[in-house]
């Protein structure tokens, strides 16, 4: 991996105010940067539509010289678990739980083992 030097000209900032990234190329260091400049900030400016003109160069190659635009994208993430039916003969023990909880929670919890356990 390489060290880049990014900052922000749009910003006022020249390379002595840039953040130092590591990365494989100037794209990636763009990126990088400014996923660390959306958390930092904590308003996710990029990722919701506003561009960000960047500047890149290697630490080492100040002569190479990069402008470059970044721009993100919000990204749904989902996830999936199996439902596992409870037995009819657990399920009533279940019900009247004092916290309320459905079967699938009540397994995901741990209840259902100490049920089976007889806790």
């Amino acid at each position: 991996m390489t060290k880049y030097l990014v900052w922000r000209p749009e910003y006022g900032q020249e390379p002595e105010d840039g953040t130092v990234v590591d990365a494989y190329d100037a794209n990636a260091a763009a990126c990088k940067w400014a996923e660390r400049y959306d958390a930092e900030g904590a308003d996710y400016l990029i990722v919701r539509g506003s561009d960000a003109t960047v500047k890149v160069r290697a630490v080492n190659k100040p002569a190479d010289e990069w402008e470059m635009i970044v721009s993100g994208e919000s990204v749904p993430s989902y996830r999936a678990r199996v439902r596992i039916p409870l037995p009819p003969s657990v399920a009533p023990q279940l019900s009247g739980n004092p916290g309320g909880l459905s079967d699938e929670d009540a397994a995901d919890c741990g209840l259902l083992s100490e049920l089976r356990n007889g806790a």
